[in-house]
């Protein structure tokens, strides 16, 4: 049996979850700005595709992180390779790490990019398309 000691202060939930609360807010006020107020779905698009390549980019990372051994950094540290000293300090917290990227960037990103594809599916019936329609069942989930 390992220890089962946990690293994770109360000090560090309670700035993770107003991390994330403050974060939320953000996404959603620049996604609100993007959706409504420029009223362009091309730029819509683009902030959509921008925030599923910061969930993607982040779960990399998170997963990597945990997935990697100190070791080969240690080496490269040694020897003064620059951005081991940084990846070695990413690997010592990777409880840490993994939990903001895999969880509060990714659960933050999920939620926005899907208010954001709402807001899309919105635009998109205010075009009156022909195929309007066709594009709501693609959009939406059924």
């Amino acid at each position: 049996m390992g220890n089962n000691k946990s690293t994770v202060s109360s000090k560090y939930i309670f700035l993770v979850g107003i991390s994330s609360f403050l974060g939320a807010i953000i996404f959603t006020l620049l996604s609100e700005t993007f959706t409504s107020r420029l009223n362009n779905l091309m730029l819509s698009f683009i902030f959509l595709f921008l925030i599923i390549i910061v969930n993607i980019g982040a779960d990399i990372l998170g997963t990597a992180v945990t997935a990697a051994s100190h070791v080969p950094f240690n080496a490269k540290a040694a020897k003064r390779i620059p951005g081991a000293p940084q990846g070695l300090q990413l690997i010592c917290n990777a409880d840490k790490v993994a939990n903001i990227c895999n969880d509060v960037i990714g659960d933050i990103t999920t939620t926005v990019s899907g208010a954001l594809g709402i807001s899309i599916v919105i635009q998109l019936l205010k075009l009156e398309l022909p195929a309007g329609q066709f594009w709501l069942n693609i959009f939406l989930p059924h």
